[in-house]
């Protein structure tokens, strides 16, 4: 066994790993998780400030149109007679074969 284990050191040095190395990965992706902590922290702070922006300027528009209400339209609208009707309805179909014919 003994006579084997320098030839398997020898073989496999590039594929082991040390704890140094293991260490020094843990501590770096720590690093970066406390990074993007961070960041996400300080986005998460900016929202808040602009949601509360938001807030405000939603509010001072809201006031802005209950100041600015305006008279109701009242609008009448006339009877089609069965004349009307049918001139409405030939110049549909009109517009509607005209389509047609242009997509052919």
């Amino acid at each position: 066994v003994n006579r084997y284990s320098a030839a398997n050191a020898r073989a496999f040095a590039g594929s082991t790993v040390s704890q140094e190395d293991l260490e020094k990965e843990r501590e770096a992706s720590q690093k970066r998780k406390a990074a993007e902590q961070n960041e996400l922290a300080q986005l998460l702070e900016e929202q808040k400030a602009d949601v509360s922006k938001g807030q405000k300027l939603a509010f001072a528009a809201k006031v802005e149109k209950k100041v600015e209400k305006k008279m109701p339209v009242l609008s009448v609208k006339k009877p089609r007679t069965d004349t009307e009707k049918a001139e409405a309805n030939s110049k549909e179909n009109n517009e509607e074969k005209g389509e047609k014919e242009e997509k052919e």
